[in-house]
């Protein structure tokens, strides 16, 4: 319903777009009570690689210029798919976190990032909004092609860890967030 409305009505906050969201932690919340297994057959592996090329497909579909899938807009082109596709998408980085297990080094760090997803995440939604990273990609590399579509993609990564890094020292961001001194 969320995605729906979000698609036809413009409510401030993205309360729309968190409602959308709700379908993804309604998942994780009912796959988490039930056991994630720790490994995937090939055929699943090759049917989650489908998915995800089909879903990557309706993001760049024509040259990256509006970009059909996105959360932060309600717009799914292919919703049942890409839905599916984020879930062997997190399943995956869910096998790769406990094979990571392993590393003490690595696993510290990636639960670093993990605590503080969620202001990761609130500074990417800021990017997005203001399309500053957007500006600059089209400005020095044009509007077509992968090329400007890989550095659009990497500088929305860097800008949200960067930012999100720096906030994390800030106490009353820390307050905000509930995360402790790191």
């Amino acid at each position: 319903l969320g995605t729906y409305m979000g698609n036809h009505i413009y409510i401030p906050t993205n309360l729309l777009q968190g409602a959308g969201a709700m379908l993804f932690f309604w998942t994780g919340h009912q796959i988490a009570g039930s056991g994630i297994p720790k490994r995937m057959s090939r055929m699943e592996i090759m049917v989650g690689i489908l998915l995800l090329l089909a879903s990557l497909y309706s993001s760049y579909e024509g040259g990256g210029r509006d970009v059909p899938l996105s959360m932060v807009r309600c717009h799914y082109s292919y919703y049942p798919v890409n839905v599916l596709a984020a879930l062997f998408c997190v399943h995956g980085i869910y096998i790769f976190s406990v094979y990571m297990l392993r590393w003490k080094r690595i696993s510290d760090l990636l639960g670093y990032w993990g605590r503080i997803s969620l202001l990761i995440l609130c500074v990417h939604i800021i990017d997005l909004d203001y399309g500053f990273i957007d500006n600059v990609c089209v400005r020095l590399l044009g509007a077509d092609g992968w090329l400007p579509a890989s550095f659009l993609l990497a500088g929305h990564w860097v800008a949200a860890l960067c930012g999100a890094w720096m906030l994390v020292r800030i106490s009353w961001v820390r307050r905000v967030f509930r995360l402790a001194r790191t």
